[in-house]
């Protein structure tokens, strides 16, 4: 099992880290950044981790456009180096993965993503919020 958890936040991946049970922590890889994301699967290839954990917001400007609501001005899902991007950038490269956790406290970029993915990098999709705090109910 190799693992790839994408998040701005460095305490999630602290979380994680203490969560996860012993024998996988060598297998799990860290990114913070949309970019840092890519370049992980394209160094690897795009059937090389089994396991995502996904959040949406990767970068300020994602947490200072959300409306009242929870919408997002649809450039900013489009332009922004974020969840909805990676997922996207996903299908284009044709990863594979036998479990993926959309773990974002965005509800609405979580189901975005959830729906990009489901069915097209796996079949076993997770609109899973707190899932960094549970990694072993995904893998």
């Amino acid at each position: 099992m190799k693992i790839l958890f994408l998040d701005d936040q460095p305490q999630r991946w602290h979380t994680f880290n203490s969560t996860m049970p012993e024998e996988h922590l060598d297998d799990c890889h860290y990114a913070e950044t949309y970019d840092e994301a890519v370049a992980l699967v394209k160094k690897n290839g795009p059937e090389y981790y089994t396991h995502y954990f996904l959040d949406h917001d990767l970068n300020y400007e994602d947490y200072s456009e959300v409306g009242d609501l929870g919408e997002y001005p649809s450039e900013i899902i489009k332009e922004s180096k974020n969840g909805t991007m990676f997922a996207n950038w996903m299908v284009e490269n044709k990863v594979k993965a036998d479990k993926i956790a959309c773990h974002s406290m965005n509800s609405y970029g979580r189901k975005n993503m959830r729906n990009i993915l489901l069915g097209r990098c796996s079949d076993k999709v997770y609109d899973a919020p707190f899932a960094w705090k549970h990694p072993e109910r995904f893998i």
